[in-house]
């Protein structure tokens, strides 16, 4: 019997210090819009990097979604995410080695992450520096690599329950309501550049999206009946420690951060003028037949809309 598949996704989970979380609100707000965003733009274009050199240079759509906020079981702020590759199709195995080989990227570029972080400032008080690992099962041995403890392997467990989108969490004991809902924060756009590096664009038909269709794009389950391949099978087996690229920053590209929560405009996402987005998909019916997939809205097609911008998936759907 196959391995059923999931989207290849990650699940990030980081405590911020207390000595770098400021008490006032005001103070919390200029920290925690930069602590997210380039937690997010680092995490994504390492991830890329990794997704690159395993499956090749197709283009993806990574759907990013927030739980972060003040947590009432640790009486901490955390720093919560779900990165979803929304068009790469992997096994539990698969999806625990590339997590392996980001959590090595990251811990290998991370001081050179936290120095750029910090630009005017005193060493180690920027962004970065914020981040703390979490304490697993209220232990107080925290793992020595913070990407380790971030990046959730437990995420890739068989038995592991995941979340829906829009729905809270619970934790403590007894469970409490945590009150740190998986929200919409960023579709972006991610295409390789001739230098094989990774470049990222904010998708402007986000704001279109309904509630439906964002809980489609952050669920771990797939409708893909057949695996993406290894373009490169020996990093599928090694660890890799190649730095991501410093790009132009895709969190402060043209159009809307994700919303649209429940009840938002519905109405089919169109391409983006410029071709920024790949939302059209070239796949492949269990029968042999070919047809056409748009990733955002679900809608299929047997020829896509005049002027869209098409890749090349064939897979079996």
């Amino acid at each position: 019997m196959d391995a059923p598949l999931m989207k290849l996704f990650f699940s990030l989970d980081a405590m911020v210090s207390d000595g770098l979380a400021p008490a006032d609100e005001a103070g919390r707000s200029s920290l925690w819009g930069p602590l997210k965003e380039g937690l997010v733009r680092a995490v994504v274009q390492a991830a890329s990097q990794v997704s690159l050199r395993m499956f090749g240079d197709r283009a993806n759509l990574v759907a990013v979604f927030d739980a972060s906020g003040y947590s009432p079981s640790s009486l901490r702020w955390k720093v919560s995410f779900r990165i979803c590759f929304v068009e790469i199709a992997v096994t539990r195995e698969t999806a625990e080695r590339v997590r392996n080989l980001l959590a090595q990227s990251l811990t290998a570029s991370w001081p050179e992450e936290i120095a750029r972080a910090s630009p005017g400032a005193a060493a180690g008080r920027g962004w970065a520096a914020a981040l703390e690992p979490p304490l697993r099962g209220g232990g107080r041995d925290a793992p020595a690599r913070l990407w380790d403890a971030v990046l959730d392997a437990r995420a890739y467990h068989e038995c592991a329950k995941h979340r829906l989108v829009w729905c809270d969490t619970s934790a403590g004991s007894p469970p409490c309501p945590e009150g740190r809902p998986l929200r919409p924060y960023a579709l972006l756009n991610v295409t390789a550049q001739p230098d094989g590096k990774a470049a990222l664009q904010r998708v402007r038909a986000a704001a279109d999206l309904c509630g439906a269709g964002w809980a489609r794009l952050g669920s771990p389950w797939t409708a893909a009946q057949v695996a993406t391949p290894y373009r490169d099978v020996a990093a599928s087996r090694e660890g890799v420690a190649s730095r991501y690229p410093s790009s132009s920053d895709p969190l402060a590209a043209d159009g809307a951060r994700g919303g649209g929560g429940p009840g938002a405009n519905g109405a089919h996402a169109p391409a983006a003028a410029g071709g920024t987005e790949v939302v059209w998909n070239l796949v492949v019916s269990p029968d042999g037949e070919e047809y056409y997939h748009n990733v955002l809205t679900d809608e299929t097609a047997w020829d896509p809309p005049p002027g869209a911008r098409v890749v090349d998936g064939r897979r079996t759907r």
